[in-house]
């Protein structure tokens, strides 16, 4: 059994650990090897303690959490960065390979939307892989639109992503569950 909960600044390390894994496994079929082969723990670990250290961010960092407290995934979001069309945007979304598919995906976009909500912010988007099917078919049983694309570069190589937005963030705190 696993729990949601917020990031702490002790978590940093586990999350490092995460992250880079769950890159390692989710885009194996989109990024190169030696790229994906090439990322650093030890820097993820410094992105996150800088994340987590930050007391006055209006960003929200939530982790998926085991039994035995072993962190298998998490969310990070904040304001929307780059768009006027959404509030608040969901910067990353990742589960170790072997948590995918179990509901912890659902309640992390929820409890964000929920923090979101809280704070009187309305909707909410996101950028995901072109290529990651999987991520996208996740993002349309939860009712994201595609409002947009962009290429990324990442490793020398331009990537296309594809925006998921929702206007109304009431819609991810209470979804029709099929």
């Amino acid at each position: 059994m696993a729990s949601i909960r917020r990031a702490r600044a002790n978590d940093a390390p586990a999350l490092a650990s995460v992250h880079v894994r769950s890159w390692q496994q989710s885009y194996a079929h989109i990024l190169p090897a030696d790229f994906l082969g090439a990322l650093s723990v030890e820097r993820r670990q410094t992105f996150w303690e800088d994340v987590l250290s930050d007391t006055d961010s209006r960003q929200v960092a939530l982790v998926v959490e085991q039994a035995d407290a072993s962190v298998v995934g998490f969310a990070l979001a904040g304001p929307a960065r780059e768009t006027q069309e959404f509030d608040a945007e969901l910067y990353a979304i990742y589960l170790l390979a072997d948590y995918q598919r179990r509901g912890y995906g659902f309640e992390l976009v929820r409890e964000v939307a929920k923090t979101f909500s809280e704070r009187n912010l309305q909707s909410m988007m996101l950028w995901v892989f072109r290529e990651n099917f999987p991520a996208r078919a996740f993002y349309e049983s939860l009712g994201g639109v595609i409002s947009g694309e962009q290429l990324t570069e990442i490793g020398g190589k331009l990537y296309p992503e594809v925006a998921y937005g929702w206007s109304n963030l009431i819609s991810l705190i209470s979804p029709p569950r099929g």
